[in-house]
């Protein structure tokens, strides 16, 4: 019960216009036809799937929204990932289909329980480099990060036009808290 209730005060935490920005966001996504990219690491990368699934399929069946939604999954292509990985850098495995793939007026959802990976940083600085919105949720961001006067480490805090933030630093309630907010991002759209 304690896992439970700790998920339940932090899910009741969570600031909700950010929410809705990123809805809006999506919205704009949807009606000049640009692309949705997603992308995690472990957990978060099955979320990212999980979550262009959702847009691509489940959203779409609304018959409002007939003309759908291209969602991408930066986490799924294992041989794209590998190569790159192998070939060039793990830290370019998202940045380097960013390059070839993304366009002015995507938009790149980053998804990270500490904020602080840096294949994720490098696709954002990539995707604003490129004029794409980038949204991240992330779980608690330490004081250090917002402190200007203190040498900090790169954060998604950095390369993104807003951030969701969960209010905790533990992994399990994070992940299952983004889950949470992007079944309900897809929810309400499904009834928009």
């Amino acid at each position: 019960m304690d896992y439970f209730e700790k998920l339940s005060k932090c899910l009741l935490q969570i600031e909700n216009g950010n929410i809705d920005r990123l809805i809006t966001l999506l919205s704009f996504a949807h009606d000049s036809y640009s692309t949705v990219f997603i992308a995690g690491n472990g957990g978060s990368a099955a979320t990212a799937s999980h979550f262009a699934t959702d847009l691509s399929k489940s959203v779409t069946e609304n018959l409002l929204w007939d003309d759908g939604f291209t969602a991408i999954s930066l986490s799924d292509n294992t041989s794209m990932i590998t190569a790159i990985g192998n070939d060039i850098d793990y830290r370019d495995i998202f940045s380097f289909q960013l390059e070839r793939i993304g366009r002015e007026g995507d938009l790149l959802i980053c998804l990270s329980v500490s904020g602080t990976s840096p294949n994720l940083i490098r696709a954002g600085t990539v995707a604003r480099m490129n004029c794409m919105d980038v949204v991240s949720l992330t779980g608690q961001i330490m004081p250090d990060i917002t402190n200007n006067a203190t040498k900090h480490k790169e954060h998604l805090l950095d390369v993104s036009d807003f951030i969701i933030e969960v209010p905790s630093d533990d992994y399990g309630i994070v992940e299952d808290c983004h889950m949470a907010i992007l079944h309900n991002i897809a929810s309400k759209m499904k009834n928009m």
